[in-house]
C-alpha cells in the first residue's frame, strides 16, 4: 500500500488496529465481548473488566429477572471490539412497582389530578361536552378506579366542559336535504 511502511501498525476506521504486511492487512488483537446475561452485576463487572473492556450499568424493571442480575448487554457476547471499549449492562431492578388506580369519578379536575399523583400516577386529561355534569367535574376515567397498574403509568381523565353550546351537534335541514334526506316538521 503506498504511503504506508510494511510491518506498521496503522489506526483503520472500525478497525481497532491492523497491519499492512506483505500487501494484505491483517487486524491485530481485538477482544471479544464476554456473555454476561443473568450473571450478578458484580460478576458481570469483573468478567467484562478481566478482558481489558470498561463495564456501565444501566437499570430496568424486568419481571422475570432476578434483582440485580444482568437483563441484556451492548454489545452483544461474542462481538469483537477495541480494547478500552465499553460494554453496557442492564441490571435488573426485579418486578416493577403497582398502584391501585384511586376513583376520581365526581372529583374537580384539580382534586383528581392531585389524587392521581400521589400514588405516582401520571394523569391526562380529555373534556367532552356533558349536559348532566357540571364543568371541571370528572366524567369517567381510564383505566377504572380499583384496577392495579405499573407505577408511571397514566390515567386518563375526561373532565365536563359543561352543556355543549347552542346549536352543537345540530345539522341545518338545508344540509340534510341536499344529500337526499326527507324533512319532515315534528314541531307541530
Amino acid at each position: 500500500m503506498p504511503g504506508v511502511s510494511p510491518g506498521l501498525p496503522v489506526w483503520t476506521p472500525g478497525v481497532w488496529g491492523a497491519i499492512w504486511a506483505n500487501g494484505v492487512w491483517a487486524s491485530v488483537g481485538g477482544v471479544t465481548v464476554p456473555d454476561v446475561v443473568g450473571l450478578s452485576e458484580a460478576a458481570a463487572t469483573s468478567a467484562i473488566e478481566g478482558v481489558g473492556l470498561v463495564a456501565d450499568s444501566v437499570t430496568a424493571y424486568s419481571p422475570t429477572v432476578p434483582i440485580g442480575d444482568v437483563i441484556s448487554q451492548s454489545p452483544i457476547a461474542g462481538a469483537s471490539v477495541v480494547p478500552g471499549s465499553t460494554v453496557t449492562i442492564t441490571v435488573s431492578l426485579g418486578v416493577a412497582p403497582t398502584r391501585t388506580v384511586p376513583d376520581v369519578v365526581g372529583e374537580t379536575q384539580g382534586d383528581a389530578e392531585d389524587d392521581i399523583e400521589f400514588v405516582d400516577l401520571v394523569p391526562s386529561v380529555s373534556t367532552q361536552y356533558s349536559n348532566t355534569v357540571a364543568a371541571g367535574v370528572v366524567i369517567a376515567q381510564s383505566p377504572i378506579g380499583g384496577v392495579t397498574v405499573s407505577a408511571g403509568s397514566t390515567v386518563i381523565i375526561y373532565v365536563s366542559l359543561g352543556p355543549p353550546p347552542a346549536g352543537a351537534g345540530q345539522v341545518p335541514a338545508a344540509s340534510l336535504w341536499r344529500y337526499g334526506y326527507q324533512i319532515t316538521d315534528r314541531t307541530s
